[in-house]
């Protein structure tokens, strides 16, 4: 019987596995999922620990050979206008499109909740564009997966590295039909941080926030600048100057499984992983850096298989693990868990997200990001070629 531990990543596997819903997923004080067991109704099959990627851990498919590393951007700017960085999730999402498959990823509802959900459909596509910045609950999604993939249809599953793991543990056998496409995940906050936050965002501008974009390409291009929807007007911020980023940015918010993520590391768990390529200048000047670069790793057989496709729709140059490493730390170790995240979230619970803004205000380096701020993405780009 599953249990409830600090190293559960709340993919929601177990959940979806049982075969008499004893599993719930059931939100702790801080707002993260976890299973809880119904014993009256457990039959004790065991299913629900077997499933589990952290009892369980997947490892990288046995297939010999070195990823294929890509630098890419997308050809299409209305593409890459709504992509977090180059718009690789874009093209994939197309590929399996295109052959009357399923692509399944993060999407935010009207309420500003997130949660994996299926697109069948190209028009569909900005549903899942773009990160997420918070925890995605995967709900049936990995069953809705299974049932696809035995009526033949092709399935692409986007996901943190832990959701993917469990994925494939859930469905207990390899499919030629399923693509997997995991993120080099930092972390995840909960879901309930964030809609505090939204709250004090609607409180803030006496308008109720519908609509959030954790990375908008809109006014300052490739960077960290966000974007919301209060009323019918939208405005900007910098990630380094806004108590949710900030927390973000500093690891002080994830889930605590993350900082012992078994699955940050270059062993990918996925068919192929995409992530922003930060420091992408150091070693291209072909990309225009403010339309943004994706780092793209082709893992099996499967991912690798789909390199002409990726070619044909994106601009590209072979890069290598070690540069995709240098920037993306994430792909040699979790992140580290921070003093200040023992504090977070009692500190939100007692004095909401203005608590934060205090905590940040108090920190000299918040000054000196307001300034760093105002410094075009292109500047920026040139400074860090030399550091």
């Amino acid at each position: 019987m599953i249990e409830a531990t600090s190293s559960c990543t709340g993919c929601g596997a177990c959940q979806q596995i049982c075969p008499v819903q004893a599993v719930k997923l059931i939100p702790d004080k801080e707002g993260f999922l976890y299973p809880s067991v119904d014993i009256e109704k457990c039959i004790k099959c065991n299913l629900c620990e077997k499933c589990c990627p952290i009892d369980n851990l997947v490892l990288k498919s046995e297939e010999k050979g070195r990823p294929i590393v890509l630098a890419a951007q997308n050809r299409e700017d209305k593409i890459l206008l709504k992509s977090t960085s180059g718009g690789a999730f874009a093209v994939l999402a197309k590929y399996v499109l295109s052959k009357n498959g399923i692509v399944f990823g993060a999407c935010m509802n009207e309420k500003l909740e997130c949660f994996h959900t299926a697109i069948t459909d190209i028009s569909q596509l900005k549903e899942l564009q773009g990160s997420k910045y918070v925890q995605s609950a995967t709900g049936e999604t990995f069953l809705q997966t299974k049932q696809a993939l035995e009526n033949g249809r092709i399935v692409l599953y986007s996901g943190t590295p832990c959701q993917i793991a469990g994925l494939r543990n859930y469905l207990q056998k390899s499919y030629t039909n399923l693509i997997t496409v995991d993120l080099i995940c930092h972390g995840v906050p909960s879901l309930e941080l964030f809609q505090t936050y939204i709250e004090w965002k609607s409180r803030k501008k006496r308008k109720n926030v519908v609509s959030y974009n954790f990375r908008d390409k809109e006014k300052s291009g490739w960077d960290l600048q966000y974007s919301f929807v209060a009323g019918s007007k939208k405005y900007f911020g910098y990630a380094s100057t806004d108590p949710y980023y900030w927390l973000f940015l500093r690891g002080a918010s994830y889930r605590e499984s993350c900082y012992q993520c078994a699955y940050a590391n270059d062993q990918r768990v996925g068919d192929i992983t995409i992530a922003d390529f930060w420091g992408v200048e150091k070693f291209f000047d072909s990309f225009d850096l403010k339309r943004g670069v994706s780092l793209i790793l082709l893992n099996t057989e499967k991912g690798k298989s789909i390199l002409e496709y990726i070619k044909e729709n994106m601009y590209t140059e072979d890069a290598t693990i070690d540069m995709a490493k240098e920037r993306n730390k994430n792909l040699s170790a979790p992140t580290s868990r921070p003093e200040i995240r023992s504090q977070v979230y009692n500190i939100v619970a007692e004095k909401g997200i203005d608590g934060v803004l205090k905590l940040m205000q108090k920190n000299p380096k918040y000054y000196v990001a307001i300034v760093k701020s105002y410094v075009p993405v292109k500047v920026k780009a040139k400074i860090k070629r030399f550091f």
